[in-house]
């Protein structure tokens, strides 16, 4: 009882550390890079002080992306303030969303030990904090893939359980 106790605590301090180190991989040097062309392009389109209608008129005459990046960015503006370093933190918390998202996906699976790889592989993946540290839609489009994977492994799980009560 003791040895598993132990190994439990072993187990949620190992997956703090990966998870302040995947944290910290997405915040650390967050703004050191210039601005690219395409980050110039959203900020202007997320101006807080226009209506979102002019937002969109914006977003559909320069990008060709779903505007929806666009349109949350300009909320996150309002909430916190139009400065032009501040919105490189939106993406770091939809990737640091994402990752702690999928290790909770993978311990759905039988083998409950794999979340720390997948956790570990996820919060160390140098695209995914690549993306994270960028002002582009990367990092949404992530996270709503691993939500939509994870809505659908609960629908399929929800299905599965009205079978056994059916049979």
């Amino acid at each position: 009882m003791l040895l598993k106790r132990n190994l439990n605590l072993s187990i949620y301090l190992l997956c703090f550390l990966i998870i302040s180190i995947g944290i910290l991989f997405r915040i650390y040097n967050i703004n050191f890079d210039s601005f690219w062309w395409d980050e110039i392009v959203s900020f202007w389109i997320a101006d807080p002080e226009i209506s979102l209608r002019e937002s969109l008129l914006r977003h559909y005459k320069i990008d060709s992306t779903p505007p929806i990046f666009n349109i949350t960015l300009k909320y996150f503006y309002k909430i916190f303030g139009y400065k032009i370093s501040v919105g490189r933190y939106l993406p770091a918390i939809l990737g640091i969303l994402s990752f702690i998202l999928i290790s909770i996906i993978s311990l759905q699976f039988k083998n409950k030990n794999s979340f720390l790889l997948l956790l570990f592989l996820s919060s160390c993946n140098l695209y995914l904090i690549s993306a994270s540290q960028e002002m582009r839609p990367y990092s949404m489009l992530i996270f709503f893939s691993i939500v939509t994977i994870f809505l659908f492994y609960k629908a399929l799980e929800e299905r599965e359980k009205r079978k056994n009560i059916f049979y």
